[in-house]
């Protein structure tokens, strides 16, 4: 867990080693497959806090994406570890909540993203 001034956060660190097929034909790290990192930890971050997605038969509650905002400063190239952290805002307010995801490869940032549901 990390501090903050607005209080204490889950952060989940989230690493890829991706494959050829995540990879354009310029060497760099696919759209979709970002995509597909932002969602795979956002599941883990829900998973470790106990209201996973798998978990939603039980629970009879499930959550729905409703936007999506990525802002990559680069794409990844081939060969370079990928890392993923992600935690969820403060919940202001029901059927309002946002999930933020910082993006590395190799220790460097290069990308940021929200989601909210």
């Amino acid at each position: 867990m990390r501090f903050s001034q607005k209080g204490v956060y889950m952060f989940v660190e989230f690493s890829y080693k991706p494959l050829l097929e995540d990879y354009n034909k310029d060497k760099t790290l696919k759209l979709s497959t970002i995509v597909k990192l932002l969602e795979n930890a956002g599941n883990t971050h829900s998973d470790r806090a106990g209201d996973g997605v798998l978990d939603a038969v039980k629970s009879q509650k499930v959550w729905v994406l409703t936007d999506w905002k990525v802002k990559m400063m680069e794409f990844a190239s081939y060969g370079q570890q990928i890392k993923v952290i992600t935690w969820s805002q403060t919940v202001n307010q029901i059927f309002n909540v946002a999930r933020d995801f910082e993006i590395y490869a190799d220790n460097k940032l290069i990308g940021q993203a929200t989601t909210r549901w």
